[in-house]
């Protein structure tokens, strides 16, 4: 059985941030090179909130960290998507 990993206060901060983001559970598990489940634990401990599963907790700043691109040419593919996908919809 593998040892626990500490969370170091840099490490905690770490999360906070990402969390901050409004990064998916899954890619902040990613990042620390840790599992989803060790973020989910930590979370809790630490009391640091995590996006909500699912499209709900989507936003433009975590689809654009994502994609690595800033949140104006975010934006301008996800709409050029929706106008190309027929949903012109709201965005």
């Amino acid at each position: 059985m593998r040892r626990p990993t500490v969370w170091t206060p840099e490490r905690v901060e770490r999360l906070r941030a990402l969390a901050a983001e409004g990064l998916e559970t899954a890619d902040i598990a990613r990042r620390m090179k840790r599992t989803r489940n060790a973020i989910i634990s930590a979370a809790r401990v630490h009391e640091i909130r995590l996006r909500p599963r699912g499209r709900g907790g989507f936003t433009i700043a975590a689809g654009a960290a994502r994609c690595g691109v800033t949140e104006a040419e975010f934006e301008t593919y996800r709409l050029v998507a929706r106008i190309m996908c027929g949903m012109r919809g709201t965005p």
